[in-house]
């Protein structure tokens, strides 16, 4: 009785010490122009319908060379998420909006939900 329960102990106390595991998210952004940063965002759950930003971002300079970028989000914990991005061409840190949506070159991940 005395050993089950030092190994139970044993075992309880490594449960602390196990860390969650985690994956890396990555894909690639296709720009429209040779033009200003592409911005690009980690959303969860919780921000999946909030204004940008989201949990995490990225930005990527672009220019003649470089018309895609590919980005990797790190140690992200099990859950579900989405990706939105866009390209800010003028250079003003924001996405321009004009009457019928957006002004600059945008995208989103599919979240499965209609």
């Amino acid at each position: 009785m005395r050993i089950l329960l030092i190994i139970s102990l044993m075992l309880s106390s490594f449960s602390l010490f196990a860390q969650e595991e985690t994956y890396t998210i990555s894909g690639r952004v296709n720009t429209v122009t040779p033009l200003g940063r592409v911005w690009v965002f980690l959303c969860d759950e919780e921000t999946f319908d909030a204004p940008l930003p989201g949990i995490d971002t990225m930005s990527f300079w672009i220019n003649y060379d470089k018309l895609q970028v590919e980005f990797e989000f790190k140690n992200v914990p099990a859950g579900k998420y989405a990706i939105r991005s866009y390209q800010d061409v003028n250079g003003n840190h924001k996405l321009d909006k004009w009457l019928f949506g957006p002004k600059e070159p945008w995208g989103f991940s599919y979240s499965g939900k209609m």
